[in-house]
């Protein structure tokens, strides 16, 4: 084999590995196949349920900040849910049946849910 051919079986070599070093795949997975639904309005000390599963109370808390003072905070009223049908059910504080309503989540979509 010749110098000539040697140098360029080597140049081949070096340009294929550099290629396939290139080629590295990485990937990030995002959650978009998840949507959320946010409850408006009279939600102060409700109970909801999703597809039968709960209750969650949505509800405010008092924390205490760093002067020491009380506050009062809402509790998160947005919660993600996956794609798809979804029947929601809310109760307030006395148990009556406020908001009974089959919902369609998509993803990265946000539906609100209006409290009465």
């Amino acid at each position: 084999m010749s110098k000539t051919m040697r140098v360029i079986s080597s140049l081949l070599l070096f340009f294929t590995m550099c290629a396939l070093c290139a080629c590295h795949y990485e990937s990030i997975k995002l959650d978009s196949s998840v949507g959320t639904i946010e409850f408006t309005g009279n939600y102060q000390n409700a109970q909801f349920y999703v597809d039968d599963k709960g209750p969650v109370t949505i509800k405010y808390e008092t924390v205490k900040t760093e002067t020491g003072a009380e506050q009062v905070q809402m509790a998160p009223r947005t919660y993600k849910l996956s794609e798809g049908q979804h029947r929601i059910k809310v109760y307030n504080k006395d148990s009556v049946l406020m908001v009974d309503r089959i919902i369609f989540i998509k993803s990265q979509m946000q539906q609100e849910v209006f409290i009465p």
